[in-house]
């Protein structure tokens, strides 16, 4: 975390005035890609209809941590909100796993933005990414999220409105992988909440790299939020896919995680 602003802004955030609700701003990689730039416009759109429903005047903006990649910076929107919308912002890590974008880049961005102005640092909070809970554990959100994309409910029931008919079907959970140990130790344990909850569905991981591919029977669960190159390594290599974690019906599931970050990063009762 980088600055306090939950401390700092207790539990009466719901009294506040509207132009004093700290700004959320969802810290995005970045893609070049068309349909990819409109999954992020369309989750931070979500995010922000969820947000206003307790909190009509927040304002969720997003931020991209490659801006060789995409604009604009979450570097310069972080400065911008402070300086002329926001008392304070929470930066939502809208990553799976904890690599170097979440690890350098995103605190990066926040010295960055305040280079200038030191003091401002404290009103600036950076959240847990979405593979982790509050506790340090996995989300059990996203595991939500992941079996819903898979065709198996909350519940873990059989949803016959998803993409695969095969309720029993292995999954194969895709990520776009890392250097750093660290992530492949989380979607490890992601792996295993989702084999728990997934009843006699066997769950396996395999990285979007140029030899990924899957068995005929395998629906594959990108565990991405929007398209763009790893998504289109995902759909050329596998025979029944399912939605992206960021759309129908996993992407629920992912807006309330964000929600539920941003609401405890303001000291607020979770609903």
């Amino acid at each position: 975390m980088v600055g306090g602003v939950g401390s700092a802004m207790g539990p009466g955030v719901d009294t506040m005035a509207a132009e004093s609700v700290p700004t959320a701003i969802l810290a995005w990689h970045g893609t070049r890609s068309a349909e990819g730039r409109a999954d992020t416009a369309r989750l931070t759109s979500l995010l922000e209809k969820r947000l206003r429903r307790d909190a009509p005047g927040v304002r969720v903006v997003a931020g991209f941590v490659d801006e060789k990649v995409q604009e604009p910076a979450l570097s310069d929107v972080i400065a911008s909100e402070l300086a002329s919308s926001s008392d304070s912002v929470v930066v939502l890590p809208a990553f799976i796993a904890a690599g170097y974008h979440v690890r350098h880049d995103i605190g990066a961005a926040a010295e960055e933005a305040t280079r200038a102005d030191r003091a401002r640092m404290g009103r600036v909070t950076v959240t847990p990414h979405l593979g982790k809970d509050a506790r340090g554990g996995t989300e059990p959100r996203l595991v939500d999220a992941v079996l819903a994309a898979a065709g198996a409910g909350a519940d873990g029931g059989s949803r016959p409105d998803t993409a695969t008919d095969a309720a029993d079907s292995p999954i194969v959970l895709a990520s776009a992988g890392s250097a750093w140990e660290a992530v492949a130790v989380e979607i490890e344990l992601l792996r295993r909440a989702v084999a728990e909850r997934a009843e006699d569905r066997e769950v396996r991981h395999a990285v979007l790299d140029a030899d990924f591919a899957v068995a005929e029977g395998e629906t594959t669960v990108p565990l991405l939020l929007a398209r763009g190159f790893f998504a289109s390594r995902a759909r050329a290599g596998g025979v029944a896919q399912s939605p992206l974690l960021g759309d129908p019906p996993a992407v629920d599931h992912i807006v309330e995680a964000l929600a539920e970050r941003y609401e405890g990063a303001l000291g607020r009762e979770q609903r």
